[in-house]
């Protein structure tokens, strides 16, 4: 067999990542491509489930060497 007759490879797609995309696509599409909208929309839908989002202290910042101090 000779390389440089080979057939070209089509990539391999993985139907997991596919499936993400296809969701992201939608969402946007939903909100016509504007992500201010979009977190809007998710701000409402928040106030609507009664949840009280969890908030985290900000973590220290690290030693420049990456030690402990």
């Amino acid at each position: 067999m000779s390389t440089s007759r080979e057939e070209p490879q089509t990539p391999w797609v993985d139907p997991i990542v596919a499936e993400v995309h296809a969701a992201r696509e939608r969402i946007m599409a939903a909100c016509n491509g504007d992500l201010h909208a979009l977190c809007e929309e998710l701000r409402a839908r928040q106030q609507t489930t009664g949840r009280i989002p969890l908030r985290h202290k900000p973590r220290p910042p690290r030693p420049e060497n990456g030690r402990a101090a």
